[in-house]
């Protein structure tokens, strides 16, 4: 029902397809995110501000781990999955997949031993506390789990089965841990109980993925991955890998540093503030869910009118959601902090701050998405390294005197510095618009989109 209602209104059965997934990405969400809140009121209410700091920093470390444990190809598997899709080869889909998770538990491992090899020097100046090492030494294999149930719900995407990828990836987790974390008031108080309860609820998600891949694919058959294919598929990810790095730095070393040069109070406050900010691209949940895969569509089908008009209706939408949030937002910022505990309005100038940083990636657009779809990978890492390294270089330079709200300017500069330079880029290289803007109107492509 909601296809035809979207097609009338923007005669496009593209932005008709990308918005019912949206529906689906921004009901999850909003479970996630107040599910979210919740969880963050719970753990500084009943066990302190500092217990949620450290379970900040695990999750932080969970975070990199997986990252370097899927080696982007959840990207991959998606990109590659969407291809033979378009064409019908669907009995390729389960090979890729169970080839990238393979993969995936291969270098999480390696992830998770870099870690266990280096807990010591991470408990002493991240935490802060060296008793914490044998902790960091356990806790350090969930990456596993974590990495390889991303793999699953990138498969599920692929598949275009919208409402279990959109649960599972945006929903599960925080409802697993909000009911988890509400039972556990009743019988612990101990400061660790919040990371042990997140480890648990790893595990179940990936149980909740691979239940969901095996119900949503038992009706799809699988041939033998063509000799090669696992070598493509490497080749697909390991662009978007070097270029994810720089995002990760970018997000976890404002975080890592706050820890490094103040304490782990200042990290939950910066946290909190951070999630909140991201209120503002609930436009960008939208239309994102199924974003890469139609724009690999309309690429391998060269179709680019159809492309621009997509990305110009895909941009009407998330600016407008974007521009209404961002008001709101500084119309009654104490509030929307409070809603975590009172203790957050400290971060109030961090808030408004990552606020502006976050306006401007909603209105520019999914940038990141087009250029991996579109084979601009390497030129992507470029961008993502200069504004890494513009953060990171700020970060030591504000931090330290500034603490929370240096943090947050190093952090949005990052987030702007790269936004902005990947439109420009599009638009020079492919002609495209990713933004709305109704006085500049698309050029001819000069260069092919390398698909």
């Amino acid at each position: 029902m909601l296809i035809p209602f979207f097609n009338r209104i923007f005669k496009s059965e593209h932005i008709a397809e990308l918005l019912r997934g949206g529906v689906y990405a921004v009901v999850f969400k909003t479970l996630s995110f107040f599910s979210g809140l919740l969880i963050t009121s719970i753990m500084v209410r009943h066990y302190g501000i500092q217990s949620y700091g450290v379970y900040v920093l695990f999750v932080g470390f969970w975070g990199i781990g997986a990252f370097a444990g899927r080696f982007s190809l959840d990207t991959a598997v998606n990109k590659y999955i969407a291809i033979h899709h378009s064409v019908g080869r669907f009995s390729l889909i389960k090979p890729i997949l169970q080839k990238a998770i393979k993969l995936s538990i291969v270098f999480s491992v390696l992830a998770a031993l870099c870690i266990f090899v280096l807990a010591t020097p991470i408990a002493t100046y991240f935490f802060k506390d060296a008793s914490l090492s044998m902790s960091i030494r356990i806790f350090c294999w969930f990456i596993i789990p974590i990495a390889t149930g991303m793999i699953l719900q990138s498969g599920l995407r692929a598949l275009k089965k919208v409402k279990s990828y959109t649960f599972s990836t945006f929903a599960s987790s925080n409802l697993l841990m909000l009911l988890l974390i509400s039972g556990s008031v009743f019988f612990s108080n101990q400061f660790f109980t919040p990371v042990w309860i997140a480890a648990f609820a790893s595990v179940l998600v990936w149980l909740m993925a691979q239940v969901l891949w095996m119900k949503n694919s038992k009706y799809v058959s699988a041939q033998k991955l063509p000799d090669g294919d696992a070598t493509k598929l490497i080749q697909s990810a390991w662009p978007v890998f070097f270029s994810s790095i720089w995002v990760v730095i970018s997000h976890y070393a404002p975080l890592l540093l706050l820890g490094y040069f103040t304490d782990v109070i200042q990290v939950g406050l910066f946290e909190g503030a951070f999630r909140l900010s991201k209120l503002i691209i609930i436009g960008l949940f939208l239309v994102n869910t199924v974003a890469a895969t139609k724009f690999t569509e309309l690429l391998h089908k060269e179709d680019k009118d159809e492309l621009h008009r997509l990305l110009q209706h895909k941009a009407i939408i998330v600016s407008g959601i974007a521009v209404v949030v961002f008001v709101f937002s500084l119309l009654i910022p104490d509030f929307l902090l409070r809603l975590l505990n009172d203790q957050f309005a400290i971060g109030r100038s961090a808030f408004i701050i990552l606020g502006l940083a976050q306006l401007v990636n909603a209105l520019v657009g999914s940038v990141n998405i087009l250029m991996i779809m579109a084979g601009y990978e390497k030129q992507l890492m470029r961008l993502n390294m200069f504004g890494t390294l513009s953060s990171v270089v700020l970060s030591f330079i504000l931090i330290p005197s500034m603490q929370m709200e240096g943090a947050a300017i190093a952090r949005s500069i990052g987030i702007v510095l790269v936004n902005i330079s990947c439109c420009i880029f599009i638009y020079r290289k492919t002609g495209l618009l990713t933004f709305w803007w109704p006085f500049l109107k698309k050029k001819g492509t000069k260069v092919p989109l390398q698909v």
